[in-house]
């Protein structure tokens, strides 16, 4: 009876006799699964055919192929399910047949056997097991456990990931009380990015002026509006339209949020560890740079090369590496090539965000993780120490004598004054502009 109830435990799900209408098991679910996969792989190829011809097409074309492609999947499963209903069918009789169990359809408890529920009993036996297949069942397939676990455990997951992707608000309308502000996902999204930013940088130089000593502490926020709000408007258009945001899900969901915080938590850091408060330019690293610095920085080589390389990978596969060598080569020749000829040079941290940032544009975790953590270095930057020119000091002294800034005649005056009618005549000390060199670790090494 044992070795029969075995049987038909691995035959029968219990859950077939306790309805109507039958479902396959897990086992059965896989096998007509695998079975299917195989049926159509060889079809894969040809459809991908189809679909690239389908993209040629009009787009009413292409909605009537995706239709009837559709019901072609539908109708497939239908007679999947179809064949499952004739297949469990036949194994019923066949097994009924062998004497091993009763072929018996769904009924009532009083029409049953025995005295279970499910209205059917073993061979030989009173019927009073009918009841409890669920718990043999239990018993004899503990798998059943840990495939509830790990079904619940995916659950968790999915639904997980589902709210930190979910956006706070729509990604192609803005309406108040049922009256549209603003229409389009490409307009939309724009909007959405530049209020995040000057929201974010208002909120994180708010957090740093109350609890943080690293910072410009002479930056007002109003002079973050009014001297650098257009050029901050310029960076977020041209990083929205490099980084492809308008062609992704909105940037205000959590997964977004959540990787521009952490880097502003791991700037602000910096301050408890004196070897990381250093900037990048040609004189620091040659001059200034602490050998706990440069242990850092070959300690994140190999993360930067791991992202480097997924990055090419995926643009290979796509059939698109030449396109995004072509762009990176022009944002080279035009941001980064004219600045690099300047002793000045300084690569700010809100630059190099911003720069880096807009090339990891695929719609991916791990490179939207990568554009978010750029974008929040950006983000820092500007909120702790301001918008500063790349050129540093070279910049602001262009600008002045270029605007002819009154302030700047006595300082010229001076520096052109003869020698020996200098030092007749009393005025506070001008030190001309020594650009910093380098090679021999001369001059001031302030770059602003």
């Amino acid at each position: 009876l044992l070795r029969i109830r075995r049987r038909a435990t691995y035959y029968i799900h219990p859950f077939f006799v306790a309805c109507a209408w039958r479902t396959p098991t897990r086992h059965q679910e896989r096998s007509l699964a695998q079975a299917h996969w195989h049926k159509h792989s060889g079809q894969r190829q040809s459809d991908a055919d189809a679909h690239k011809i389908a993209l040629r097409m009009d787009t009413q074309d292409l909605l009537k192929v995706e239709g009837a492609r559709r019901d072609q999947k539908y109708a497939t499963l239908a007679t999947d399910e179809d064949f499952f209903e004739d297949e469990h069918q036949e194994r019923l009789a066949s097994t009924a047949e062998a004497g091993e169990i009763p072929a018996c359809d769904y009924h009532d408890d009083d029409h049953g056997d025995g005295d279970g529920d499910d209205g059917f009993g073993t061979v030989g036996g009173n019927g009073s097991s009918g009841g409890n297949d669920d718990a043999d069942d239990d018993q004899l397939s503990p798998s059943n456990a840990v495939h509830d676990n790990e079904g619940a455990a995916s659950l968790i997951i999915q639904r997980t990931i589902r709210v930190l992707h979910t956006n706070l608000f729509p990604d192609d309308r803005f309406s108040i009380c049922g009256i549209a502000i603003m229409d389009g996902t490409f307009a939309v999204k724009l909007l959405k990015f530049v209020i995040f930013t000057f929201g974010s940088i208002a909120i994180t130089h708010a957090a740093v002026s109350r609890w943080v000593d690293d910072r410009d502490k002479s930056l007002e926020l109003w002079q973050l509006i009014v001297f650098e709000g257009n050029s901050i408007i310029a960076d977020t258009v041209i990083f929205f339209l490099v980084g492809r945001l308008h062609k992704q899900r909105g940037i205000d969901n959590l997964a977004w949020i959540g990787w521009v915080l952490l880097c502003n938590l791991y700037f602000e850091c910096q301050q408890y560890f004196t070897w990381l408060q250093h900037s990048v330019t040609l004189y620091e690293m040659h001059c200034v740079w602490p050998w706990q610095l440069w242990l850092f920085v070959f300690t994140m080589v190999p993360l930067a090369l791991i992202i480097i390389y997924l990055h090419i990978k995926r643009a290979y596969m796509r059939g698109i590496i030449l396109l995004k060598l072509t762009e990176m080569a022009m944002c080279f020749f035009f941001f980064l090539l004219p600045l690099t000829t300047s002793t000045y040079f300084h690569m700010h941290h809100w630059y190099a965000g911003w720069l880096f940032g807009m090339h990891a544009n695929f719609d991916v975790w791990w490179s939207r993780a990568v554009m978010a953590w750029a974008w929040g270095a950006y983000i820092n930057g500007i909120s702790v120490y301001g918008r500063d020119p790349v050129l540093t000091c070279q910049y602001a002294y262009f600008v002045s004598v270029d605007q002819s800034c009154p302030y700047m005649q006595c300082y010229i005056d001076a520096i052109n004054q003869p020698k020996d009618l200098a030092e007749s005549t009393p005025h506070p000390p001008v030190a001309p502009m020594i650009p910093p060199n380098w090679h021999n670790c001369s001059a001031d090494s302030y770059h602003g």
